[in-house]
């Protein structure tokens, strides 16, 4: 549930991505602590000090961390008598983060897709086996997106429900390729190196 300046939202948003590892975190020192204490929680975080704050209360600071997610380090440090306060600081923009949970990995589709050898330097072989009846296509993107015209050639396994391809890979500059095979509604990728 969110909110945004002018407009109350009743609603959740949902958003599935990698692991991030890193944030901020706002950190009130307990008096008392010496900066030592404290300076090697910074260390063990990676933690930049973008805010610092002195008062007759203590030392108020809001950190940048990395290697480590936000909340694993609040788990780690909220109990940790060094400070009054360590907690989450998730606000981007105008927009806030009230929470987050780990979901299980996403399920793979009934399309399985092997790309052999892996990194390859002249031919690359793809081996798909797929879940539909659809006739399988089957091409490769840059990390930018763009369609690669290598030359794929194809041929049927001895398996009735395998395909595989043959794509020339030599004349391809050395880097990360995406390869995909789309047959009806599925699609599977997988990402190849081509090396030399």
């Amino acid at each position: 549930v969110g909110f945004h300046p002018g407009t109350e939202l009743a609603d959740s948003v949902t958003v599935s991505a990698p692991a991030f590892l890193g944030g901020r975190v706002s950190v009130a020192v307990s008096p008392g602590t010496s900066e030592a204490a404290i300076a090697s929680v910074r260390d063990s975080l990676h933690a930049v000090v973008l805010y610092s704050y002195e008062s007759g209360a203590g030392r108020s600071e809001r950190w940048q961390i990395s290697g480590m997610t936000v909340d694993a380090a609040v788990n780690r440090w909220s109990v940790d008598a060094r400070f009054s306060l360590f907690e989450a600081w998730r606000l981007a923009s105008a927009y806030v983060i009230t929470g987050r949970e780990l979901a299980p990995e996403v399920p793979s589709s009934d399309t399985e897709l092997a790309v052999y050898p892996n990194p390859c330097t002249s031919i690359c072989r793809v081996e798909s086996k797929l879940g539909a009846s659809h006739e399988p296509t089957v091409a490769m993107h840059d990390v930018l997106g763009r369609l690669v015209p290598a030359p794929i050639r194809s041929r049927d396994s001895t398996d009735s429900e395998g395909h595989q391809w043959a794509i020339e890979v030599s004349g391809l500059t050395p880097g990360v390729y995406l390869i995909s095979v789309r047959a009806g509604t599925e699609v599977s990728s997988v990402a190849a190196v081509v090396s030399r």
